[in-house]
């Protein structure tokens, strides 16, 4: 509920949002935008897709682990992410996707998201372009940022993000 009610007052002020340490979680200015070059595994199914998508975001910042067991124990996506990485991971379930973007453009960090298929990885922003990979369907999507928050809505706007 905090970083709900932070990044919606962000959303209308030019203001940057600080965590609980003291540590900026973002700060108001421009950024390039980035598309994230990453290799995921193919998954066979929903419960397998959050397993390979937290498996390519750890890889992505140059660590190893193999996260199987850790979802069989019923650990949350959150603290697999700061258990094996060292940072903070955000549950961001019910933000609007312009809100979560914030989080991709601040640590340049992909954000696992939940869509038709189980769990994806947003990996791209361009403009006012989002893309993200389906290791399921094994497809890459891209769409209007519109399109894509209107995708993610269906699917119970269930974002997890991560900073450095």
């Amino acid at each position: 509920p905090t970083s709900f009610y932070t990044l919606s007052l962000h959303d209308a002020l030019p203001i940057s949002v600080i965590d609980q340490n003291g540590e900026y979680v973002f700060r108001r200015g421009y950024r390039e935008y980035v598309n994230l070059t990453m290799d995921v595994d193919d998954a066979s199914n929903e419960e397998e897709s959050l397993e390979v998508c937290l498996e390519a975001m750890i890889a992505f910042k140059g660590e190893g682990q193999n996260v199987h067991s850790e979802i069989k124990k019923g650990t949350t996506a959150e603290k697999i992410l700061e258990k094996v990485l060292e940072g903070r991971a955000y549950d961001l379930t019910g933000c609007k996707l312009s809100q979560v973007i914030y989080y991709y453009l601040a640590g340049q960090n992909p954000i696992l998201a939940k869509g038709a298929n189980g769990y994806v990885l947003i990996t791209g922003i361009n403009g006012e372009e989002v893309t993200w990979y389906d290791p399921v369907s094994k497809n890459t999507t891209k769409k209007t940022l519109t399109e894509a928050e209107k995708y993610f809505s269906e699917y119970g706007m269930e974002y997890i993000g991560y900073l450095d």
